[in-house]
């Protein structure tokens, strides 16, 4: 480590947000925004405390952007479950004051459950890091994008 260098967990982070109705994953990219790495996971119900749950999840973490993944059909018009996505979203924003970006999460548990680390298996069958693993697969997609030039929003708002 060179003196002089910030220290790595007290720089401002992006986070990724994989929202389930049962549980959310967390992932946070690195400082120089180049890797996601699955994080956590947190309750998503009661949405009531979400934000409460999120922010001590996070709180070693100053957090710049949120990265919510948008659940998109094939066709990429909003699937139902999109509406939760948003009023988190929404909720992140007006509780936190965290920006929140839309990014598409087509296929990000596939790519996740297809991944080594997300094989790891938990209760009922379900991969135990699968959500958060998610997570990361959505925000490496959203700073591949960044990185690239293109607009990583796609155009969501």
């Amino acid at each position: 480590m060179q003196t002089g260098e910030s220290n790595l967990y007290s720089e401002m982070r992006i986070i990724g947000l994989d929202a389930g109705s049962v549980r959310t994953g967390i992932s946070l990219a690195d400082p120089s925004c180049t890797l996601a790495s699955p994080y956590l996971i947190i309750h998503t119900n009661p949405i009531s405390g979400f934000c409460a749950r999120l922010a001590e999840a996070l709180s070693s973490y100053p957090v710049e952007r949120v990265i919510m993944g948008l659940p998109l059909d094939l066709r990429g018009r909003e699937a139902e479950s999109a509406a939760l996505a948003r009023q988190l979203g929404s909720l992140i924003e007006a509780e936190l004051g965290w920006p929140v970006t839309y990014h598409d999460e087509r296929f990000s548990s596939d790519l996740a459950a297809q991944a080594p680390s997300g094989r790891k298996r938990g209760g009922r069958g379900k991969p135990r890091e699968l959500d958060a693993h998610a997570a990361a697969v959505i925000l490496q997609g959203w700073l591949d994008y960044r990185k690239s030039g293109l607009d990583p929003d796609g155009g969501m708002s």
